[in-house]
């Protein structure tokens, strides 16, 4: 490291080399010497900023790459829970009673398998999402990393740009979906439905916000054709990511077909092995 260069006090002081108040050197010698001190100063200048330009990437890399783990942390081992309990203990009801079907009851979302933040599932979901989200709002990754700042000057809507979204929106909405928790429909009163739609725009916030603001800054799909700023990415990279959103796409449509069909219940359970819900 090396000590900041000192500022002089005047301009006069930095081209001809004097101090402030005294008559300056107007000699050839004298001012090719504070030219050169200048130049050394400025390239010390340069270098310190870069060095600090570096930094402020790498931290902002290390806090994205260690939010997205947590995240992903979140949702494997409330699935891991989840499957465990059921193979477990969840063949029985409250009562003691196995279900008609002997099969546990498996939630049909992640949302409500951490419903109950006081059960081991909820608390880890909580845990690691929440850690997650705070990791990568304060990465400042949209303005940071290179490959995603694409310009304050690039416009969404209401005057908001497309890094001020993709900085506050999905963050935000991981935050709203470890926190606030769903409750199962068939418990669900009138005042709980506040939760589930807090619940799901939190939800919407960070999938669909992230899937658009990246979408937008590749030039995906229909996006490349409003595409004006140009991101600095190799072409191998720029196509594993349109890549991953494609994946994104078709997993989703997947979800929702599923979704779809087993609601139509008939089709995939008989009638002796329908479980339904019970009393205490």
């Amino acid at each position: 490291m090396y000590d900041p260069p000192m500022i002089p006090a005047t301009v006069s002081d930095i081209t001809l080399g004097t101090d402030a108040g005294s008559q300056p050197d107007l000699s050839p010698a004298a001012s090719s010497i504070w030219i050169q001190n200048l130049q050394e100063r400025l390239r010390k200048l340069e270098e310190r900023t870069s060095f600090t330009e570096a930094v402020v990437r790498q931290r902002s890399a290390k806090l994205l790459f260690a939010g997205s783990v947590s995240g992903f942390l979140g949702f494997f081992f409330a699935l891991l829970i989840g499957v465990i309990k059921e193979r477990t203990t969840g063949q029985r009801d409250l009562n003691g009673h196995t279900f008609n079907s002997t099969r546990g009851y498996f939630p049909s979302t992640v949302s409500e398998m951490v419903h109950d933040p006081a059960q081991p599932a909820g608390k880890v979901f909580f845990a690691f999402c929440f850690i997650g989200a705070i990791f990568i709002f304060f990465s400042w990754y949209p303005t940071q990393l290179r490959n995603a700042y694409i310009g304050d000057d690039t416009i969404a809507c209401c005057g908001l740009s497309w890094i001020t979204i993709r900085q506050f929106i999905p963050a935000t909405g991981m935050m709203l979906l470890s926190i606030i928790t769903v409750v199962p429909a068939q418990q669900a009163s009138i005042t709980d439905e506040f939760c589930v739609g807090l619940h799901l725009l939190g939800a919407c916030m960070l999938f669909v916000g992230y899937f658009i603001s990246e979408a937008q800054c590749i030039g995906w799909g229909c996006f490349k054709s409003c595409m004006q700023h140009k991101v600095h990415e190799s072409e191998s990279a720029l196509r594993q990511r349109a890549f991953c959103l494609t994946l994104i796409v078709f997993f989703y449509t997947i979800f929702i077909v599923v979704q779809v069909a087993l609601s139509v219940k008939q089709l995939f359970i008989n009638k002796e092995n329908d479980d339904k819900w019970g009393t205490l």
